[in-house]
């Protein structure tokens, strides 16, 4: 997806070298993404059409995400493979499907400041 957007961002003679302005563009649409979930305590079941246009919100999120991501020069795929095994030590299994032990391990880093995930 990255190689998409850098090549249609290169085409239209974008630089994006104000990485306020593509911040303040990703805020914007993830609040337009969020009017769809605002004042619901749980997923709601979206038509067709509906989940049409979330997916749009969505896109222009990813869309302006990985374009800051590749504006700082980082490698969105090698980092998300580098911390998903990462997130498998952090929150294993058995501690994945325990509320309390989810909580435990928050507390900690809370305490502690520490993050393992970067040791």
């Amino acid at each position: 997806m990255t190689e998409l957007i850098v090549d249609f961002a290169e085409k239209r003679g974008w630089k994006n070298e104000d990485p306020n302005l593509l911040l303040t563009s990703l805020y914007i649409e993830l609040a337009e993404m969020a009017e769809h979930y605002q004042w619901k305590n749980k997923f709601p079941e979206f038509s067709a059409d509906k989940k049409r246009e979330i997916g749009f919100e969505f896109v222009d999120i990813l869309f302006y995400l990985l374009r800051i991501a590749d504006q700082s020069g980082i490698d969105i795929n090698a980092c998300f493979l580098e911390k998903l095994p990462k997130l498998e030590k952090k929150f294993p299994l058995d501690v994945a499907k325990d509320p309390k032990a989810i909580l435990k391990v928050k507390e900690e880093y809370r305490r502690t400041g520490k993050n393992k995930l970067y040791e």
